[in-house]
């Protein structure tokens, strides 16, 4: 199941920054660009990773760059482990929200 952790906060201020380039929604569900490193030194999801890496990116927030909000899942599954429930359950977030964005990033 999808749960907002960073909705609303935009990614690196851009709404501050007075960006009018859309709005995109990056719904992250457990992949590669979120996970960090385990005891064992195995990649896992981790949460609030990405969000905070993208939150620190300053070039995010340059004038151009649309404003973004994060969803993050609960529980966070590589796409190597997902399955067909996985992929429904994104596409209905998307759905939900489609004309609330310009683009998603999953």
């Amino acid at each position: 199941t999808t749960r907002t952790v960073a909705r609303g906060d935009d990614v690196g201020g851009m709404a501050a920054a007075g960006a009018a380039a859309g709005r995109v929604l990056i719904i992250y569900v457990g992949g590669t660009m979120g996970m960090t490193e385990d005891e064992f030194g195995s990649l896992r999801p981790s949460k609030g990773y990405l969000t905070s890496v993208l939150k620190a990116m300053p070039e995010l927030a340059s004038p151009g760059m649309p404003d973004a909000d994060i969803v993050e899942y609960d529980e966070l599954v590589d796409s190597s482990d997902m399955d067909a429930s996985d992929w429904a359950s994104i596409a209905k977030d998307i759905e939900r929200t489609y004309f609330d964005y310009d683009g998603f990033v999953v």
